[in-house]
Order: structure tokens, then C-alpha cells, then sequence
């Protein structure tokens, strides 16, 4: 069974994607996580119609006034079982004042972090997609589990070294089917550092569709067969994309609070 730990299911209008259904039929489970800005109720109903689904709500700790309160909102009343934040995207520091503070909420409630990586206005600040800046949370709240999407793209290195470091910190490897080279590098690296276990499939739906990833990352053996190159068996691959995000993330996929 595939598992999938980053899913969105709205579009980037916010509208409902009717063919996540598709998507989620071919799946053992799955994070949905909401857009910013996003009405993280709205997200969380929709999501609590698929079997072993839990949603993770949107969360600007930087915006709030009382950041604390706002990720109790979150739970309690939105019904979602962590957050996502868009460092990034929002211009926040992963440390800032106001985010320590919701993370501490955050680890005293048991919601993971999802940190949403992607970067793709010329407004967005890149820096602060670096792991780099996790490892201090990763110190501060060592019950915080923490997910880096999309292994924090481009910073590959600093995501491997995080996950190796804090036993609470997980990556989120993303497949591009169109870059082959790129996914070899990073799926080589993940093994050599020995950090396959500290690793979640993130497809990044809908941008892409997790059977498609799946297909481009096991055809990479066919890919590669005529060179030198080394590879990894296709049961060490397996484990990649059929961990449990649910479960190691310690959540359970009862019906979410406040539905």
C-alpha cells in the first residue's frame, strides 16, 4: 500500500478537486494539508470522507496575535491533527517569536509540523526553507514531530542531516517523474547516509499523482541497468513509500475532533 504524507485537496482557487477521489482510492492513507489561507474547517470536512485521512491546518504564527490560541482553534474546533506552516511563502523565520510559541502549543497538543517548502513567488524567501533553522526547534520541543516537504528542495543535504540528528524530524521525499537524474541523486543519498527510515512519500498532489511517482522511481533500476551506477534493491524502495505517515506520526484516524 501506498502511503501518502502531502496531498491537497483543493485546487489552488481552493475549490474542490474532484478527482482526488482517483487519487485517494489507490492509497493506504494520507495527509491532507490546507493552502494558506485556507478555511482549515472547510479542508477538514472534506477530507474526513476518505478512509485513513487526517488533515493539517494552515497556521501564519507570525500573523496571530495569540498564536497559542490559534493553534488550539486549529485542533479543537477545525478538527485538524497538525499544522502546516509556509515559511517561505509567509516570509516567517521557522524561530520566530510568535512561531516558538505555537510550536510549543503545537507539542503540547501532539500535532506534528509540516514545513511547506516549495518557494514560488519572486516574493518568497528561500532562506527560510533551509533545515538548517529547524534544528533548533528540533532542540527546543524534542516531542514535536516535524515533517520537511519536499526534503526542503534544493537543501537535500541539510534535510538528511536533520533526520539523522533528531530522532523527531521526518523528510518528505517528492518524485518528479521528469527529473531522473535529480531523483537518483536523492534517493542514492537518503541510503548512503542511511536515513531511509526517517523518510515519508510526499507526492505533492495534485502538481503530482502518486502512482506516476511510484512508477518513475521504481523505473529508475531500468533506467540506470546499462551503467555502473549504483542502485538499490527494490524492497529497500518499498519501505519508502509504504511507511505508514499516519502511524509514525502517532496519530490515529478516528473520526477528527470537532466533525
Amino acid at each position: 500500500m501506498i502511503f501518502d504524507c502531502h496531498t491537497h485537496i483543493t485546487d489552488e482557487s481552493g475549490s474542490y478537486n474532484v478527482e482526488f477521489a482517483d487519487h485517494a482510492a489507490g492509497l493506504g492513507g494520507m495527509i491532507v494539508l490546507a493552502r494558506i489561507g485556507e478555511d482549515n474547517r472547510k479542508v477538514s470536512e472534506l477530507a474526513a470522507k476518505f478512509e485513513k485521512t487526517v488533515t493539517f491546518g494552515f497556521i501564519d504564527p507570525s500573523s496571530e496575535k495569540k498564536p497559542a490560541e490559534a493553534v488550539e482553534k486549529i485542533a479543537r474546533k477545525a478538527g485538524c491533527r497538525g499544522l502546516v506552516v509556509y515559511c517561505g511563502e509567509t516570509a516567517m523565520h521557522p524561530c520566530h517569536s510568535s512561531a516558538m510559541v505555537a510550536f510549543e502549543a503545537a507539542q503540547r497538543l501532539g500535532l506534528p509540523i509540516f514545513f511547506h517548502n516549495e518557494c514560488w513567488g519572486e516574493t518568497s524567501v528561500l532562506d527560510y526553507t533551509q533545515p538548517v533553522h529547524l534544528d533548533e526547534l528540533a532542540r527546543t520541543f524534542p516531542q514535536l514531530k516535524m515533517i520537511i516537504g519536499s526534503m526542503a528542495r534544493p537543501f537535500y543535504s541539510q534535510t538528511l542531516e536533520l533526520t539523522s540528528r533528531h530522532e523527531n524530524v521526518y523528510g518528505c521525499l517528492p518524485i518528479y517523474p521528469k527529473r531522473a537524474w535529480e531523483l537518483y541523486n536523492t534517493v542514492i543519498s537518503i541510503f548512503e547516509a542511511g536515513a531511509e527510515d526517517k523518510i515519508l512519500f510526499g507526492s505533492g498532489y495534485p502538481d503530482n499523482n502518486a502512482k506516476e511517482s511510484i512508477e518513475a522511481l521504481l523505473g529508475l533500476k531500468l533506467a540506470f541497468s546499462e551503467t555502473n551506477l549504483p542502485w538499490v534493491g527494490s524492497a529497500d524502495l518499498r519501505k519508502l513509500y509504504e511507511r505508514d505517515c499516519i502511524e509514525v506520526l502517532g496519530l490515529s484516524v478516528s473520526h477528527q475532533e470537532g466533525q
